[in-house]
């Protein structure tokens, strides 16, 4: 998952290691007028303010993120104690309002419960078919063992699980996982896709595939019908699509 850090403050700065740590990806983006857009340009999974941060009022930055972003989680990080901010923040769109004082490992699970509500989990865990992506510790168990994933290839699994019920763009998918930072070409997300098949069929999965809509992106998919015997699992790792 990839948490934008709206405007790094003393406060944001320890929780994004703390997010580090965890596994989780970070983006930092100034909280004045280019925040709107960014979102807007990038896919984020939860977007974290500093009511301290200097920059506009939390109420004026919530109705920009609402407008450009309607369904990304807003967590705010205040340090204020003033109950009645933080009630008007939630009453004004925002998804949660942590104390700055709490504790680090605690405010980092916050933001991760925030960030999978939005994507529909009660657990940090994705069932489809004969797959297991377990979002806490960032592996993957098929029927025969757990997928070797680099990191990248994990970011990609998981955000096409995260969005399993669309098809998702090269161009998102290269966002996620290098966020306009030293890209390569989109074409390494087909090389990504390659050894991920691959790794599925090695790991004895036959009831997800990941299609190609040709021509725009991927999605990730169960299988339907009758299972594919396991000594045919490559084939089923193979299927595209018209978009």
């Amino acid at each position: 998952m990839r948490i934008l850090i709206a405007d790094t403050t003393w406060a944001t700065a320890g929780i994004a290691k703390g997010l580090r740590d965890a596994g989780f990806l970070i983006t930092s983006c100034d909280a004045g007028e280019y925040l709107a857009s960014y979102t807007r340009t990038a896919r984020q999974n939860a977007i974290v303010l500093d009511t301290d941060s200097g920059g506009p009022s939390p109420f004026e930055v919530i109705m920009q993120l609402r407008d450009a972003a309607p369904t990304c989680p807003i967590v705010f990080i205040d340090g204020r104690g003033d109950e009645t901010l933080r009630t008007r923040l939630l009453n004004a769109g925002a998804d949660d309002v942590i104390d700055a004082s709490s504790d680090r490992d605690v405010v980092v699970s916050r933001i991760g419960a925030v960030a999978r509500r939005a994507a529909g989990l009660s657990q940090p865990l994705i069932e489809l078919g004969d797959l297991r992506v377990d979002l806490l510790n960032r592996v993957v168990f098929a029927p025969a063992s757990r997928v070797p994933l680099s990191p990248k290839e994990y970011e990609l699994l998981e955000h096409l699980a995260l969005n399993r019920k669309r098809m998702v763009t090269r161009d998102e998918l290269l966002s996620q996982i290098y966020a306009f930072e030293n890209e390569p070409t989109p074409r390494i997300i087909d090389v990504f896709v390659c050894k991920i098949r691959s790794k599925l069929a090695t790991a004895g999965s036959v009831q997800v595939v990941i299609e190609t809509v040709r021509g725009r992106g991927y999605r990730l998919s169960e299988v339907t019908g009758p299972t594919p015997p396991l000594d045919n699992a490559a084939d089923a790792h193979k299927m595209d699509i018209a978009a």
